[in-house]
């Protein structure tokens, strides 16, 4: 496994729940934690603390959206270098268009099935 701790972003916490059990069905080890709200992550993250290695973003929120996080996580230069994986149920072209201007930046679908997201999760991990 490439990645120790993994930070997930993601307002709806039945899908972020299961992106974390899938995570964890991989890798027991790996450190997960869901913030449900990208403000707050935003804020965490700028505190410094127990950066994540890498982070799992939801393209579709309230109040700041996944491409609006990316903005505003790429300004800080202690945090531009950690990889993002955007998912979303939306086209991996559509995500690719909102995400394109940032760097270390990958797209993923939400797959339909736990199976295929375990499968999904294994290539990146």
């Amino acid at each position: 496994m490439l990645y120790k701790s993994i930070l997930l972003i993601d307002d709806d916490l039945d899908d972020a729940e299961i992106l974390f059990e899938a995570v964890k069905s991989l890798e027991e080890k790996i450190i997960c934690r869901i913030v449900t709200s990208p403000v707050l992550a935003l804020e965490e993250l700028k505190s410094g603390q127990n950066l994540p290695e890498l982070i799992f973003l939801d393209l579709n929120m309230p109040i700041m959206s996944g491409p609006e996080f990316l903005q505003q996580l790429k300004k800080e230069a202690a945090l531009e270098h950690i990889p993002v994986i955007v998912y979303s149920s939306h086209t991996i072209e559509i995500m690719q268009k909102l995400t394109q201007q940032f760097d270390k930046v990958r797209c993923i679908s939400k797959p339909n099935d736990y199976k295929e997201l375990v499968c999904v999760l294994q290539d990146i991990l």
